[in-house]
């Protein structure tokens, strides 16, 4: 009997030319779409008109429940707590490949399959399932499945890993699918505007109250309000002005209402402690303890500084019990209390980086900086002065036709002229360094 394929219909353009590849690679589909919330426009009629057009079965499934059990309410409680929760990653984990998976073994489908990008291997020496990065790391979700099991990721297809978004919307089209040229969805699903305060005030009937903002030396910068609008690496929406220059949110505290913040070096650290470890290409880590860590209990806080002997000089990572340590000789960008820190092998240098998966939010951010550096090239103080400069070298010229001053006055006039259009043009220009901060650089 021909083992059916479950494909994940969301009703957008990367799920449907998942389930076109299935088809052209000769699986046998079925579409499913989850209902997640009890109301609101979730993608429904758009999956199922795809279905319709690739001529698949269509499958609708209420997982509302779980839904919000798994993945909202543990969201809503880590903003409480100080932290900042990824629920694409427990929505992976519990609902996609939970409960859809469980639906899928129940039906006797085979495998399921998303519109990730991201990548599948089978390693040969091992018989484990490898997770990799998308062919183009531009689109790489690989991220928001890296606490999938051995066991989930043998059910799992990802179609769509070696092509760009762009090939993406090609074969759509080439397919004459309506939805070929559908944008991209940009927040958490369940919070579309993106203003996760507001979701979550509303979803728990609870008030926020206003608290300081400090300093990471102490000292106070002004009122914030209220945690649950802030996340650790946050930089836009402090209405905090300060001649420190740009700063960055580095700590939630919940304890005492405050809002820490930091320079973008106060963001970095060498070493993370954390728990749930989900191990992809080895069952399990054999190593020694770090420095400083040997024998020890684990410290409550999340995030360690370096202290005693220096940090070696090769990455490494540990574990002891239920909590792992990891580390490197140079600083990275600090994990964010509550959030999953994704560890990748890169290619053939077997090093480690660690990154903090804030993906979505750098690239809002990284557009929103786009968009102030265009609106701000032509800045006021330059269009002010190069209009000024023009109005004056006319009404000289004009003086100067009508032999109204002297040859020394329109020459005395030419040079102050010039001066003013090289003013102008440096300001609108020359000036565009001071933009990203302290040497020209953006954090982004």
């Amino acid at each position: 009997m021909e083992q059916i394929t479950a494909a994940a219909m969301s009703g957008g353009v990367d799920s449907t030319a998942a389930a076109l590849l299935l088809l052209r690679g000769g699986h046998r589909v079925e579409g499913v779409t989850l209902r997640l919330a009890p109301c609101g426009q979730d993608g429904t009629e758009d999956a199922r008109a795809a279905a319709r057009a690739l001529n698949i079965p269509h499958h609708l499934f209420d997982l509302t429940g779980p839904f919000q059990a798994q993945v909202v309410e543990p969201f809503v409680r880590a903003y409480e707590m100080g932290r900042t929760p990824n629920p694409c990653v427990e929505c992976n984990r519990r609902i996609k490949f939970g409960a859809l998976l469980e639906l899928a073994r129940e039906r006797g489908w085979a495998r399921v399959a998303t519109g990730h990008y991201a990548r599948l291997d089978l390693d040969a020496g091992s018989g484990r399932w490898l997770l990799k990065k998308a062919a183009r790391p531009d689109k790489d979700q690989s991220y928001v499945l890296a606490m999938l099991t051995q066991e989930q990721l043998a059910r799992a297809l990802f179609p769509l890993g070696e092509l760009a978004k762009e090939e993406v919307r090609a074969l759509a089209a080439q397919a004459g699918l309506a939805n070929a040229h559908k944008g991209d969805s940009q927040d958490i699903c369940f919070i579309p505007d993106g203003d996760y305060g507001a979701f979550i005030r509303q979803h728990t009937g609870r008030d926020y109250p206003e608290g300081p903002f400090l300093y990471e030396d102490g000292t106070p910068l002004g009122r914030h309000r209220g945690i649950v609008h802030y996340t650790v690496g946050q930089r836009r929406g402090l209405g905090v002005s300060s001649g420190r220059g740009r700063l960055y949110v580095k700590e939630v505290r919940p304890g005492d209402n405050t809002v820490v913040l930091s320079d973008n070096a106060g963001l970095f650290a060498r070493t993370l402690e954390g728990a749930g470890l989900n191990l992809i290409p080895c069952p399990r880590l054999d190593g020694p303890a770090p420095p400083g860590r040997r024998g020890r209990t684990p410290s409550a806080s999340p995030l360690t500084a370096p202290s005693g002997p220096s940090p070696p000089a090769r990455p490494w990572c540990s574990t002891t019990g239920t909590r792992w340590w990891a580390g490197q000789s140079s600083p990275e960008a600090s994990p964010i209390d509550g959030k999953e820190a994704a560890m990748a092998r890169k290619n053939d240098k077997r090093r480690h980086s660690f990154t903090v998966e804030r993906k979505r939010q750098l690239e809002q951010e990284k557009l929103a900086d786009q968009r102030n550096r265009a609106k701000n090239r032509w800045n006021p103080a330059g269009q002010a002065l190069l209009w000024s400069d023009l109005v004056f070298l006319a009404a000289a010229s004009l003086l100067d036709i009508n032999d109204l001053i002297s040859d020394t006055a329109s020459a005395l006039c030419t040079l102050v002229g010039v001066i003013l259009l090289f003013a102008a043009l440096w300001l609108l220009f020359g000036n565009k360094k001071g933009q990203d901060g302290p040497g020209g650089r953006s954090r982004l």
